[in-house]
Formats: structure tokens, sequence, C-alpha cells
């Protein structure tokens, strides 16, 4: 919920649904939680809706995260972190509003500042991004007159198997805390490994 509150400096802020007053204009590390950001992320349909199944922006976290080598899998999984605060606007929409772009900056850079993560936009990030983009164009749209991206890249061989909100969230808190978690012994590493799966959220 968008608020306005004077304690916040006269800047507008959200209520965040673990209780926290994130100020838009001004984010701060303190106020990033990784539930908000799971819940808000989890909650939100990609393409505005425009699919032929509910596909949450938090399962396409999930998917660009599980192409990318382990030392990006974190900021991959954080790419779009920013959009559970302020949505998931589509292109055509950033582009009437200018302010957009360095509000998003200032999201990402208290979310990077909060996490340690440095880099949401490697290379191995965006070449994974544009692999899902094209999975997504395959299965989460077809027939919806949606052009697809000339030089696109080629999608993942499986489908797309679509998850509640509430099993995205599930699946992107595990996926994080897997990631920020301490190594630990092989054979509970072997099981954050068989675990992968079902974080993508893809089957043959």
């Amino acid at each position: 919920m968008l608020s306005h509150n004077s304690s916040h400096q006269d800047k507008s802020y959200l209520s965040t649904c673990s209780g926290k007053h994130f100020c838009l204009q001004a984010p701060e590390a303190a106020q990033i939680d990784i539930k908000d950001i799971a819940h808000g992320l989890a909650y939100q349909c990609c393409y505005n809706g425009q699919t032929s199944h509910f596909y949450s922006l938090a399962q396409h976290s999930l998917l660009v995260a599980g192409l990318v080598p382990v030392q990006h899998r974190l900021a991959a999984l954080l790419h779009d972190a920013a959009a559970a605060y302020f949505g998931g606007q589509a292109w055509s929409l950033r582009l009437l509003l200018p302010e957009f772009p360095a509000l998003e900056k200032k999201i990402m850079a208290a979310v990077g500042e909060k996490f340690g993560v440095a880099d949401f936009h490697a290379s191995a990030i965006r070449r994974a991004h544009l692999i899902i983009l094209s999975t997504e164009q395959r299965d989460v749209y077809p027939g919806t007159g949606i052009p697809l991206l000339s030089g696109a890249s080629a999608p993942i061989p499986r489908r797309i198997d679509f998850m509640s909100p509430e099993e995205a969230k599930y699946q992107f808190l595990e996926r994080f805390f897997e990631l920020t978690r301490k190594p630990a012994a092989k054979k509970q590493a072997s099981v954050g490994v068989r675990s992968l799966g079902s974080a993508l959220g893809i089957h043959p």
C-alpha cells in the first residue's frame, strides 16, 4: 500500500507485508527484507498478466538463477528485486516514466548493499535472461499475439511448469537461503543440487 507520512521526511513510502515502511524516493538497506521481496515477486504476474497462465516474477527469477554459474546465482535470483516494491512495469510504460531508471537503480543499490551483491548485470545473467525470455515466449504467452524477439536465444528444452504464488514464494525463499548459507558438508550440498529442478519449476 502506498502511503504518505511526515515522519519519513514527507516522502512516499510503501507498507510491506513484513511491517516495514519502504521509502520509494530514498530506499535504504535497512528497509530491505527478503520476505517482502519474495512475497512481492511471487504475487506479481509477468507481462502485466497478459499470459496464458499465472506466471510470477519470482518463478522467472528462479529460472534465470538456474542457468548461471554459482558465483552469479544470488544476483540472478535478485535481479528483479526492485519490482517487489514498485511493480514489474512493461517496457512501453517505462519509456513514459523518465524517473523510473533512477528509482530502480536506487532500490537495486539498497538490495545489493543489504545482501552483498555487486553485479546484477553480469554477462552470464544477461545471457540467461535472454534464454528465459525465449522460453517464456514459447510457454507463457503462445497465441496471445505478442511477437517473438528478433535474434532471441534458443529456449531451454523443458517446458515451464507454472507455480502458484505460494509455491513460487516458498521456492524463492528456499533458494535464497541455500545461496546465502555458508558451505556445508558434501551431503548437504548434494541435496541442494537435487532441489534445483524443483526450484526451476520445469519438467520434460
